[in-house]
């Protein structure tokens, strides 16, 4: 695949979103991030493009997501502005971009595609070759990468549970939790973008992920928690188990200071109805 479209968000094409971010920014008392992007992955992040503070949100995560949910994710975000994470300092956030850079530019479109063993992609000796020297010459960055992870990996896990926390003030404890019950259910996102191909007449994906999402009983979140808890499930290496990060919010109480109304919620999916097209195009591709 190529390079992903990020679609950049601006006051002509996303005013209430924006807003939302700068009542975000003014509750943490950080600065408004100058660039905001839409992302085809389930997820969300802060780094740094050049001097530029950038969020990048992932649409189908944002767009799934309740109102109050809305709030967590963009506090918790930008709460790392203030939590001490070593990846969002600029001199190391560079480096993880250039790493990350190249290891995305060195790997093997073909092994990216499809996941399947190596000996069953239908390719040709040259092709074959290419995979392997690409693969190659990805090993010292991925060695890169694991020396940086092992450096930084105690710091930014800390501040994951800083900017939890942080994030709670604002949006509360109760959507905070909300939001990391969810982040054990992104493989129904898969099954939605499925839904959509094999069924194209029943809403887009994005909508059948907020669906489920929002049919998801007590009980099976429990039964997810306790799973989770036990295999120690993180989103990845920089991140505390999702469990622990569950524990200690739910240790922190608290009532949120800013409140996402049903109504500007919606007028935020207007403004992302028009991303939806190319980027559910992007999520097919990976999950088709």
């Amino acid at each position: 695949m190529g390079t992903a479209r990020r679609p950049a968000l601006n006051q002509q094409n996303a005013p209430e979103l924006l807003g939302t971010v700068a009542e975000v920014a003014s509750a943490l008392g950080v600065p408004v991030p100058q660039q905001i992007d839409l992302t085809s992955d389930l997820n969300a992040s802060v780094g740094r493009r050049g001097r530029q503070t950038v969020l990048s949100l992932g649409l189908p995560l944002l767009y799934a997501l309740g109102p109050q949910e809305r709030v967590a994710l963009i506090a918790h975000e930008l709460a790392h502005d203030q939590a001490g994470d070593p990846r969002h300092s600029q001199l190391l956030g560079s480096a993880a971009q250039i790493l990350d850079g190249m290891i995305g530019l060195l790997s093997p479109d073909a092994l990216d595609q499809r996941n399947v063993p190596f000996r069953r992609l239908e390719v040709t000796r040259p092709d074959q070759e290419m995979i392997w020297f690409k693969k190659a010459m990805t090993l010292p960055f991925l060695g890169l990468q694991w020396i940086f992870q092992l450096l930084t990996g105690q710091h930014s896990q800390a501040a994951e549970f800083r900017a939890d926390l942080r994030a709670s003030r604002v949006a509360g404890s109760e959507s905070v939790i909300n939001l990391l019950d969810r982040l054990h259910f992104t493989h129904l996102l898969e099954m939605a973008v499925q839904r959509q191909q094999t069924t194209p007449q029943r809403p887009h994906a994005l909508a059948e992920l907020r669906q489920m999402w929002a049919e998801l009983t007590p009980e099976r979140i429990t039964r997810m928690r306790a799973g989770a808890a036990n295999e120690r499930l993180r989103l990845d290496s920089s991140h505390p188990p999702t469990s622990d990060r569950l524990t200690v919010v739910g240790a922190h109480p608290a009532v949120p200071q800013l409140i996402l109304s049903a109504e500007r919620s919606a007028r935020i999916d207007a403004e992302l109805a028009p991303h939806i097209p190319i980027l559910t195009v992007q999520m097919a591709e990976r999950y088709g």
